[in-house]
């Protein structure tokens, strides 16, 4: 349907037809020349006129064709089933055919669009039903963003009712005002079962520590029977290890216990635990007895060497405040003996070396130390010469001979890490130490937190100093005497946290070292649910430590039974990426390599990939849950072997009808072409009459 609407007033139109006819008028009222040929001639050519002239002068109005269009759109019918493992067990044969009979009786009046849903929603129904998880929330939530504004007559759920993720579809605020007509699976009786049903740990321990886990353990319908809980530990060549098992005896049919169970991180990476319950006689589903705990252990304790000239009370301190840090493994030794480790170390504490009798430069060129940091402590058996030429955080210039008592007071220069406030405060009162006498002078790139003051004058020498050597992070304290420090601290907090602090900050700087690789590749994560895509990212660099992605990775991921598994990366802007899929659940590791100027670069590692277990927990269905959505939304609980009965529920129904969309369009008349056209037409055969009868 259209219509006619102008810019102008509409009685303009009489005006056009007048300009028209005047036109028309003046050309031919008075023109003699064709009436030889008749009196036809004439007002055939006026006429021609006066259409172009009107029909110029009436597109000067400027008029719009407004047009309204009309679609008549079917109601949407959307069936939806549950692919979840919990409905495996079920005749799906009978359910199937009824949905197929249901979808073709209804598309010859409704739009049928099929689902199904687990975890999430996907289009078309199920091949099967693997699904470890299930949640309705998020059902509703999509179809709700995908049906927004859109005519749905009713939607169609076949499920048992069970959900394990996400909140109760009941408590859900939706747009769809369409009726839910639930198809009841699953049995509703509660059978004799025992579930592991979940268990509390931290996801992250550290190495040598010991971890609490609680499981909750419930039974059903289990009085009187015994079980046998036991908590193993997969090695690293597959086989399973008993770490504790103790008797569960159940003493009613609603039973539920929380058992704690504490174990020891006593291997490094990600640690699979298996916690196992025995089945009892009878039991409708043993699923649900065991549960895989993945536990990432760390092992990000510092190796530390503090080599001593002599014993010293501030060896003494110094391992007493390491020790009491689990991230830190410390070795104590001294330059006269022989049985100094050979152990990799990140960080050697050189206590009153090199001194004027002993040169530590052989020890420090030993390849389990060279690349270690350093940390100086300065006292009266130091070599100020030797300490010069092997360091480059200050120089000392004057006799080594002489000392000074000094205290410490707290640069405001100092950024490299935060000091507290009660350190801030109290390090002023803190006894002198015995520092070497003589003129300091501190390098350029170096930093310092603690300055000397001498008596009561404050002075720029260097008491706590840093610097970083050529990539080797070095420190030093110029002075002896934190003892006295640890000592007073304690007597005047009855705590050692502030001389604590201050040692181990200055440790975690010196021991923090920047990744210098150039090549490197991980997991996203260190440990994945079985149904998470295994995400995998690289990064490739060039010897000015530019990300380039020119060259090729490969990754090869192993199982726990030495089956491989390979893949290349995609190349993205600057980095690789890599989406290996899904995995079963176990224990894998990975080697990723590349090739830089003719050298390969790998690198290695371990990734975990957790047993996802929420469908066992639950085998009773919930058709209580589903009646309830049905009454809430105006629809009707449908039995599954009765799907037929939703088809005449939905034809009578008569708030399910069609909906009629009109759409108005609206445009200028000139810019239809064929108009022009059609005026240029009258001028045209207006010129050729006038020609060929012998004017012009």
């Amino acid at each position: 349907m259209s219509n006619l609407t102008f810019q102008y007033n509409p009685a303009y139109i009489f005006l056009c037809l007048l300009v028209g006819l005047v036109f028309a008028f003046a050309l031919y009222y008075r023109e003699k020349k064709f009436l030889e040929h008749g009196r036809w001639l004439p007002i055939l050519l006026g006429a021609l006129r006066f259409l172009a002239v009107s029909g110029f002068c009436f597109l000067l109005m400027v008029p719009l064709l407004k047009s309204i269009f009309e679609e008549t759109k079917n109601p949407v019918i959307v069936i939806a089933k549950d692919a979840s493992s919990s409905v495996t067990d079920l005749n799906d044969t009978v359910l199937d055919e009824g949905l197929a009979n249901l979808k073709n009786e209804l598309s010859s009046d409704f739009q049928v669009d099929e689902y199904s849903f687990s975890n999430d929603l996907y289009t078309g129904l199920p091949d099967s039903n693997n699904v470890k998880s299930t949640n309705l929330e998020k059902v509703f939530t999509e179809l709700d963003e995908l049906y927004i504004n859109q005519n749905v007559g009713a939607i169609i759920i076949a499920t048992d009712g069970i959900y394990n993720e996400g909140k109760n579809p009941l408590y859900i605020d939706n747009n769809i005002s369409a009726p839910i007509y639930p198809i009841a699976l699953g049995d509703t009786i509660e059978r004799k079962d025992l579930i592991l049903k979940r268990t509390l740990n931290n996801d992250i321990v550290f190495l040598g520590d010991k971890f609490s886990v609680q499981l909750d353990i419930e039974a059903i319908n289990s009085a009187g029977e015994n079980s046998r809980l036991t908590i193993s530990k997969y090695e690293e060549n597959g086989s399973l290890t008993s770490l504790e098992s103790r008797n569960i005896n159940i003493d009613n049919n609603d039973f539920f216990i929380t058992e704690e169970v504490v174990l020891e991180a006593n291997q490094s990476g990600v640690v699979r635990y298996v916690a196992s319950l025995s089945p009892v006689s009878g039991e409708v589903s043993r699923r649900n007895n065991r549960k895989d705990i993945f536990i990432e252990v760390l092992d990000s304790r510092q190796k530390i060497l503090l080599l001593a000239n002599a014993p010293h009370p501030d060896v003494s301190a110094f391992k007493h405040i390491i020790e009491n840090n689990k991230n830190y493994e410390l070795n104590t030794s001294y330059l006269n003996s022989e049985d100094i480790p050979n152990d990799l170390f990140d960080l050697v504490i050189l206590h009153n070396l090199p001194s004027t009798k002993k040169d530590i430069t052989a020890i420090l060129n030993r390849s389990n130390i060279k690349n270690a940091a350093r940390l100086y402590v300065l006292g009266s058996q130091t070599s100020q010469s030797k300490f010069n030429q092997i360091q480059n955080v200050f120089s000392i210039e004057g006799s080594s001979n002489s000392q000074n008592e000094v205290q410490a007071t707290l640069s405001n220069a100092f950024t490299l890490f935060k000091i507290s406030e009660d350190l801030n405060a109290e390090i002023v009162n803190y006894p002198p130490m015995v520092s070497p006498f003589g003129n300091y002078k501190v390098s350029p790139n170096a930093t310092v937190l603690l300055k000397q003051k001498i008596g009561k004058v404050d002075t720029e020498y260097p008491l706590l100093a840093f610097n970083d050597q050529g990539g080797i992070k070095t420190g030093v304290i110029a002075g002896e005497g934190i003892w006295k420090w640890r000592l007073f601290n304690y007597l005047q907090k009855s705590h050692y946290d502030e001389i604590s602090e201050l040692v181990n900050k200055s440790l975690q700087y010196l021991t923090l070292k920047e990744d210098k690789r150039k090549f490197r590749a991980s997991p996203a994560q260190n440990i994945f649910k079985e149904n998470e895509p295994i995400i995998f990212s690289a990064e490739l660099y060039n010897d000015s430590y530019e990300k380039i992605n020119t060259s090729d990775v490969n990754l090869t991921i192993t199982n726990a039974d030495k089956n491989s598994f390979n893949f290349v990366f995609s190349k993205r802007a600057d980095y690789y990426f890599l989406d290996a899929g899904q995995f079963p659940a176990g224990n894998y590791r990975y080697t990723a390599e590349a090739e830089y100027e003719g050298k390969k670069v790998d690198q290695s590692g371990r990734f975990s990939v957790e047993s996802i277990q929420l469908e066992s927990f639950d085998l009773t269905a919930r058709h209580d849950l589903l009646r309830s959505l049905a009454s809430k939304s105006g629809g009707q609980l449908i039995q599954a072997d009765n799907t037929g009965s939703i088809l005449e529920i939905i034809k009578t129904n008569n708030q399910i009808k069609p909906t009629v969309y009109a759409s108005t369009r609206t445009n200028k008349l000139m810019d239809h072409k064929w108009i022009f056209f059609l005026l240029f037409g009258f001028l045209a055969v207006e010129w050729f009459l006038r020609r060929y009868f012998g004017s012009y």
